[in-house]
């Protein structure tokens, strides 16, 4: 069964009504702020399911220690792990928010202000190159005239960056709110040191870059067409989907009805996908995810709805859009490709006037069924969609939209995060060989430049349990997190923010501990106990490098020396030495953050050991008798 995975994240003002598992979420929202609009989603290279990730907000909870990250690693002990590289040339408001990734030249192409680089994917700091391409000087002068700011909106943010053809890269930026288009010439073979932009025929961004460098956007090449889902205008009030270029060079672009209301309404683009729907290549799709609001009449409230459209990918005149409201609540959640399907496949939503509401459509479908692509497969007298009928051009106008929605297909949220001081912004997904089978090992980007690196694990009665390995501080300073590419060749992520660039490993193994109890305990799926280290787990034959246990963390089971200790109740200790009538500070900082500390006092001149209680606010409470005592952590 084909999936992808997805991103989504929506409004931080959600009412969320949470319901028995496998009922639908129901929210509303207000319209983002400009920093909500920011948040997008990254393009994971393999299909596998659909992820939708949105803020949770619930009451107060206790939270469990297996949802506690199990390291929690600064910017400083990640530099020391060398498992994070920083890329030299980053500088504040560079803002590398455009990421292209080429794993088969081993290369990494950088859309940030004013600037395009190339850079290696083994070291971002090695042969580096780069492309200055400022906006021009009277289009400045006239963003700021504009009351726009100078620093931020008032020049070239890179937008696009889209692979062409074997030799060329398609690239947009916004230009100060003027947007252009250009070609990146880079040569044939990996060897080759070409990197230029043809200045000389540089073209019109509009339809294919938005205005605003803040505007939510998508956009994906697929046979030298470009498909994007961007803001038309200069106050990014018409957003369209579009259709622009083509292999004839005719520069032609087609988009969606600017004047019908049922279309798109305030439309925020998180990611475009070329999807095959079956093995004829002429049912091939590209499909769109995105937010819109949605104001049906006898209400004033405002509903920000997550939508799914397609459009068929050989389609040569007019785009067919349909699209499918999913994802009605907040979490990180997984959706299957084919239940998405399906409700493409199902009922028509209809509705009367724009004063009403949407309802079942009811009534006789045209041939071909709108939606359908056309294809010899089906009827070879439709070569085009300028051959289909008027019933069904007038048929797809006033029915763009699909009646049922698409539910989780875990019944619930796969991982949620309430009562934190950061929001997640970004979520790229690796799927990993375990002993034990395949895991989803997830990253998380947030706005203050930390990354979570969880896994999903399958439970009975198919639940999900969540655990978080890793919590990563990867920026010196918090910054929002933009953009993340995952490389499974060179198991790196590469992530951007306004200010900087980061070349991390997806596996740090030899952090979680030097014993086989504290590798099993990681549960951590590119790591397993190969008899003398916790150190990057590989499929091989021998028994001692498959000391792991994801599924349940259970060190009895694949570590012969832990299982003594652990009847015994045996633990780390560290003692600290007190006088009496005098203070001590109990210190104890374990190196996973899910292991119990427990303080004791053993009185001079006893062999007992009394613990030491603490009261609701977590200090220690007095003891009267504090000579020479020592505390196990």
């Amino acid at each position: 069964m084909q999936k992808i995975y997805r991103c989504f994240l929506f409004s931080s003002r959600l009412h969320l009504d949470c319901l028995k598992s496998g009922e639908i979420f129901h929210h509303s929202a207000k319209e983002d702020t400009e920093e909500e609009n920011r948040m997008r989603a990254s393009q994971v290279p393999h299909a596998c399911s659909l992820l939708s990730l949105v803020m949770l907000f619930l009451p107060a909870t206790g939270t469990s220690k297996q949802n506690i990250p199990r390291l929690k690693l600064s910017y400083k002990d990640l530099l020391l792990s060398n498992s994070c590289i920083p890329f030299l040339g980053s500088a504040e408001g560079l803002d590398f928010r455009t990421l292209l990734l080429d794993e088969e030249r081993g290369r990494l192409l950088i859309g940030a202000k004013d600037h395009i680089f190339l850079l290696n994917l083994v070291d971002l700091n090695k042969n580096v190159k780069k492309i200055y391409w400022p906006a021009a000087k009277e289009k400045v002068e006239l963003c700021k005239l504009a009351g726009k700011d100078a620093h931020t909106e008032c020049a070239n943010f890179i937008r696009v960056l889209q692979p062409y053809n074997r030799t060329h890269v398609y690239v947009c930026g916004t230009g100060a709110f003027h947007p252009l288009c250009g070609y990146i010439e880079l040569g044939t073979h990996k060897e080759e040191m070409v990197f230029r932009l043809d200045t000389q025929n540089l073209e019109s961004g509009r339809l294919k870059c938005p205005f605003d460098p803040q505007q939510p956007f998508a956009s994906v090449m697929a046979d030298e067409y470009l498909y994007a889902g961007t803001a038309s205008d200069f106050l990014g009030k018409d957003t369209a989907l579009t259709r622009s270029l083509a292999p004839s060079h005719d520069h032609h672009y087609i988009r969606t009805d600017i004047s019908e209301h049922y279309w798109l309404t305030g439309a925020k683009f998180i990611a475009t996908f070329p999807i095959p729907d079956t093995y004829n290549p002429d049912d091939d799709k590209i499909y769109f995810f995105f937010r819109e609001i949605s104001q049906d009449s006898g209400t004033s409230d405002k509903i920000i709805l997550s939508r799914v459209g397609r459009v068929c990918v050989r389609n040569i005149h007019i785009p067919i859009f349909f699209f499918s409201s999913v994802f009605k609540g907040s979490a990180v959640c997984v959706y299957s490709m084919a239940d998405i399907r399906a409700v493409f496949n199902g009922p028509y939503a209809h509705k009367e006037s724009v004063d009403h509401r949407w309802v079942q459509y009811e009534g006789r479908i045209p041939y071909p069924r709108p939606g359908t692509c056309p294809s010899k497969t089906y009827d070879p007298l439709i070569k085009s969609t300028r051959d289909f009928p008027d019933e069904v051009i007038s048929f797809i106008k006033r029915h763009p939209l699909m009646y049922k929605s698409v539910y989780p297909v875990t019944g619930g949220p796969v991982f949620t995060r309430i009562n934190v001081d950061y929001r997640l912004t970004q979520i790229v997904v690796d799927h990993v060989m375990a002993e034990d089978g395949q895991y989803d090992v997830i990253f998380l980007g947030t706005d203050t430049g930390t990354v979570l690196k969880v896994v999903s694990i399958a439970k009975e009665k198919w639940t999900k349990e969540e655990v978080v390995l890793e919590e990563l501080q990867i920026f010196k300073h918090p910054s929002f997190i933009s953009t993340m590419e995952i490389s499974q060749k060179q198991q790196q992520l590469y992530i951007g923010s306004r200010d900087g660039l980061v070349q991390l490993s997806l596996h740090r193994c030899h952090t979680y501990g030097k014993a086989c109890a504290d590798c099993c305990l990681a549960r951590d799926p590119y790591c397993a106990w190969d008899g003398n280290s916790c150190s990057r787990y590989a499929p091989t034959s021998k028994r001692r490098a498959r000391r792991q246990d994801i599924k349940y963390g259970d060190p009895v089971a694949q570590c012969w020396d832990v299982e003594d200790s652990i009847s015994h109740e045996t633990a780390d200790e560290k003692v600290i030495f007190g006088i009496e009538f005098n203070s001590t500070f109990l210190e104890c900082i374990p190196k996973s953050q899910q292991a119990s500390i427990r303080w004791y006092i053993q009185r001079s001149g006893e062999e007992h050991r009394e613990e030491v209680s603490y009261n609701h606010q977590g200090m220690v409470c007095s003891v009267k008798v504090f000579l020479f005592a020592f505390f196990p952590c």
